[in-house]
This record gives structure tokens, C-alpha cells and sequence, in this order.
């Protein structure tokens, strides 16, 4: 099969066009769903206690550094247990004021299912994986994990 340049060309030049209804038909999502946007880089005031008591009880190794705050501790936990399933993730306050930690991946994998379990299972926490997320609607998963073993 030949392809013209001129096809390409012309290609080429739509693409500001589509971007522009692909981002419309995020933000169009995003509305219809009623999804929080995480607080990214933020972690939930839960995540420092717990993993400063982890290293207390030898589950996690000591830090080379100071535990100066959630992001701290959560980079420490990722670094030893592994982050593939931690892309765009932050702190969601919900309407009851509980926090929650949310990770919205583009895939999720085996080997990041078992990441995500070694971490929630090392801080005595709990999961869930849905398929709205806030970022980039329809090509994100969103996966919501709380505090205890109830249903987040």
C-alpha cells in the first residue's frame, strides 16, 4: 500500500482538531461521572503513621532519610515494594471528611496487582480497582484505597 505525503499532510493537520474533541470528551466524562480530582502528590494523613509504624515493627526497612511527611513515606514504601501500579495518584477528601489514596494507571498488570497487594497488605489497608477515573477518562483505571477492610 502506498500513502501519499499529501494524505499524511493532511493527516498531520488535523490533530490540534482531535485533541481539542478528545479533551472535550474527558472533561464531558469527568462531568457525567462525578469524579473527584485527586490531590496529586498528597497522600492521606493515614499513609506517615502507618508506615513509620511498619519500619517500627520491622515490616519495611529504616529510611536513609527522615520520614518528613506522607509523600515521604509513601516514596519510601513505593522504593521497597514496588510502583508500577502508582501513576497519577494523590489524596481524595471525601464528603465525610475520611481520606483516601487514589492511583489512576494506564494498565495494571500482574506484576502490579502483586505490588498493589504487598502495599496494601503491609499497611493493613484495603483496595479497589474501577474503570472511571478523572485521569484521562476511558484510557485510566482508578484504584481507591482506604483504611481497614470495609468496602471503601
Amino acid at each position: 500500500m502506498v500513502v501519499s505525503t499529501d494524505a499524511i499532510k493532511t493527516s498531520r493537520s488535523n490533530w490540534p482538531a482531535i485533541a481539542e474533541g478528545l479533551h472535550a470528551a474527558a472533561l464531558k466524562l469527568r462531568d457525567e461521572w462525578k469524579i473527584s480530582q485527586p490531590d496529586l502528590n498528597a497522600t492521606p494523613r493515614w499513609m506517615r503513621p502507618r508506615v513509620t509504624y511498619a519500619i517500627k515493627h520491622g515490616v519495611l526497612p529504616k529510611p536513609f532519610m527522615p520520614l518528613y511527611g506522607g509523600w515521604w513515606a509513601m516514596r519510601h514504601v513505593l522504593n521497597h515494594l514496588g510502583s508500577e501500579w502508582a501513576d497519577h495518584y494523590g489524596r481524595v477528601i471525601q464528603e465525610d471528611g475520611s481520606q483516601i489514596l487514589v492511583s489512576e494507571p494506564y494498565q495494571l498488570l500482574t506484576r502490579g496487582y502483586e505490588q498493589l497487594e504487598e502495599f496494601c497488605w503491609t499497611l493493613g489497608l484495603s483496595y479497589k480497582v474501577e474503570a472511571r477515573s478523572w485521569w484521562c477518562p476511558g484510557q485510566t483505571l482508578r484504584i481507591v484505597i482506604w483504611e481497614g477492610s470495609s468496602n471503601g
